[in-house]
């Protein structure tokens, strides 16, 4: 399933501000319906998680999930994920399986925030 990226400041504020949340181990995924058949993605990593390189490092790896698994990403939905600082010491794999275990969960959430524009 193709995705594209959530890009503007508003894009993501209204996530923030309409989206139901997920709370993993490592990351906490936002997300609320959109109008579109494809699914759009932000990837959030604060300051507070580390320095520059740490959070890039988090960010490669969660864009890297992301690709490997784009046939696991629910359709017609914003998503913004942020990343927790817990996400800077642990595998590759053991955050492929927080995120998709997320996935699936939003997956089963069939009482999605409606899309309002």
């Amino acid at each position: 399933m193709p995705y594209d990226k959530l890009k503007k400041s508003r894009e993501f504020s209204y996530v923030y501000r309409n989206g139901e949340k997920w709370v993993g181990r490592y990351v906490v995924i936002l997300y609320v319906k959109n109008p579109l058949p494809d699914s759009r993605i932000g990837i959030v990593v604060s300051k507070k998680v580390g320095t520059a390189v740490v959070r890039n490092k988090i960010k490669r790896r969660l864009k890297e999930i992301i690709r490997l698994n784009q046939d696991r990403i629910p359709e017609g939905l914003d998503i913004v994920i942020v990343a927790k600082s817990k996400a800077k010491v642990v595998s590759f794999w053991d955050l492929m399986d927080d995120l998709l275990k997320g996935f699936k969960e939003i997956e089963k959430d069939e009482t999605s925030t409606p899309f309002s524009p």
